[in-house]
């Protein structure tokens, strides 16, 4: 196993316990409605099951935290080991090693799998690969903050036109109060939980990665690159480090897109640049 497979293993395990994470939130917000509508004794098994399923979603959500900081830390000694041609020292091996419980051999990640890059190591060439990594990691969050607004601003709509047209009809006390309670943890659940949480580590990933990015093409246009290149470097690890990990989704059904756009950095300028819809 080399540094890119052990990178996306520990990516691959943090998607799925944030899928998992969200697909618990169902349950959870059913039982919590149903234990604000339903009167009886049944209504403290249902808040306990809610209970439950809420700390399983917590626990999901530290899994994939974890997973991802896992991640990262293999991610950041491979990409300078490949800007750098700096070699992992054997305590960073040996500590990798014992989170993988494998031998590891710590291979450098081949330019030609994951890096258009393919200059020769050193300053250069990785401030190439995090301007690379910046927009690709940027865009990819930009789009998942944007859906996340989307979804959150469209439940927002939805339980405010929902209430309005409730009240309209003319409900009595018992129903005014149960649609209340309904109201509460539907906004509870979905507009100040975790989508809420997300959409801001997202937003914030992309608006710091532009940042990155810009400073990573004022360094590349300079004849010589000095010692700027670590700390944007730096930056870009820490942007990366208060992160989630982005779902495959996004990058499936961006990837053709972002490809052509990447690419497009090579045969437009100014002149005969065409805006892609």
């Amino acid at each position: 196993m080399d540094l890119l497979e052990a990178m996306n293993i520990e990516y691959r395990w943090s998607k799925w316990w944030l899928v998992s994470s969200f697909i618990l939130t169902v349950p959870a917000y059913i039982c919590l409605v149903c234990a604000a509508l339903l009167p009886g004794p049944s209504v403290k098994w249902i808040t306990f099951a809610a209970f439950v399923f809420q700390l399983m979603g917590n626990f999901s959500r530290s899994h994939s935290a974890a997973h991802y900081s896992l991640g990262e830390s293999v991610r950041r000694p491979a990409m300078a080991q490949t800007g750098l041609a700096a070699s992992i020292s054997a305590v960073e091996v040996a500590k990798i090693a014992a989170k993988y419980g494998i031998v590891f051999k710590g291979e450098p990640i081949r330019c030609d799998k994951y890096y258009e890059s393919v200059g020769t190591p050193g300053r250069r060439r990785l401030a190439e690969i995090t301007l690379e990594s910046a927009f690709w990691t940027g865009q990819l969050a930009g789009r998942m903050a944007t859906l996340l607004k989307r979804s959150l601003f469209v439940v927002g709509i939805i339980l405010g036109v929902s209430v309005l047209v409730a009240l309209q009809s003319g409900l009595t006390a018992i129903q005014g109060q149960a649609l209340a309670k309904i109201y509460i943890v539907s906004v509870t659940v979905w507009c100040t939980g975790d989508l809420w949480a997300l959409w801001r580590k997202y937003d914030s990933l992309s608006l710091g990665l532009q940042n990155v990015l810009a400073k990573c093409e004022l360094a590349l246009s300079r004849p010589e690159i000095g010692e700027e290149v670590l700390l944007l470097f730096g930056e870009y690890n820490c942007c990366l480090a208060a992160a989630a990990v982005i779902p495959d989704f996004v990058y499936n059904q961006s990837r053709a897109r972002l490809n052509e756009a990447w690419a497009s950095r090579h045969t437009r300028t100014p002149a005969n640049f065409e805006t892609v819809s």
